[in-house]
């Protein structure tokens, strides 16, 4: 019957968004190791664990393909990339830091979106905690500040970045916008309040240092995000 069938469709089709993907790294030193990444997780994993595997520094490198760099901040299922496509891992020259920026790294401007359409901009570094962020904005933002108060049904501070939302204090203070993989531009976060969950994982420090012993770096889904965001500022 038509119901069992489209059961069935459905079925399939969540197991194919939750089974693994994989990206064939090519490195500078010519070697080729298959790299796993999970549908809904940022580029920016792939990079991370590709770079534990040789112990390169993630903040000078970049994933190109087709000669054009990658948005590491994209989830691998909106990233336009197929299963098993080939990329390479390019150690730029670049100084990730800049001299004018608080806490080093590069400067980058975001619109913080509520979700009544309002906006507030933003100006820093990559490098800042996404709550430093929002005590800096909520200082001339009274709207902001309320927003990051614990309500009493439990609802609690949640930023949403494309597919990946930071809820809680704790993990808005454990996260940075490098490790959401903003690495330069602009950028569209939403705030929003919502029940914050055991499911809730924060998103890993963007900082792997040089090793003398190769370390695994597994790769986290993040959840996907209840609300359609868009990143970039129009």
């Amino acid at each position: 019957s038509l119901p069992h069938s489209l059961y069935d469709y459905l079925e399939k089709d969540s197991c194919r968004l939750l089974q693994m993907n994989y990206l064939n790294v090519r490195y500078p030193t010519g070697h080729l190791e298959k790299i796993p990444v999970q549908p809904n997780a940022p580029l920016l994993r792939a990079l991370e664990t590709a770079c534990s595997k040789r112990s390169f520094d993630i903040q000078k490198c970049k994933l190109f393909y087709r000669k054009k760099a990658l948005d590491l901040s994209v989830p691998f299922r909106l990233s336009g990339l197929l299963n098993q496509a080939n990329v390479e891992l390019v150690i730029s020259d670049e100084q990730s830091d800049d001299p004018g920026s608080q806490g080093g790294g590069k400067c980058v401007r975001v619109c913080l979106r509520l979700e009544d359409g309002h906006r507030v901009e933003w100006e820093g570094s990559v490098n800042t905690c996404l709550w430093e962020l929002l005590e800096s904005v909520a200082a001339s933002e009274p709207r902001i500040a309320q927003l990051m108060t614990l309500t009493d049904t439990g609802l609690a501070p949640t930023l949403i970045y494309i597919q990946q939302q930071v809820c809680g204090e704790a993990f808005l203070r454990s996260a940075t916008l490098s490790s959401l993989g903003i690495r330069e531009g602009s950028v569209l976060l939403q705030l929003v309040q919502r029940v914050q969950t055991a499911m809730d994982v924060p998103p890993k420090v963007c900082s792997v240092a040089p090793q003398s012993t190769s370390v695994p770096v597994p790769a986290i889904e993040v959840k996907p995000a209840v609300t359609a965001v868009d990143h970039g500022i129009t």
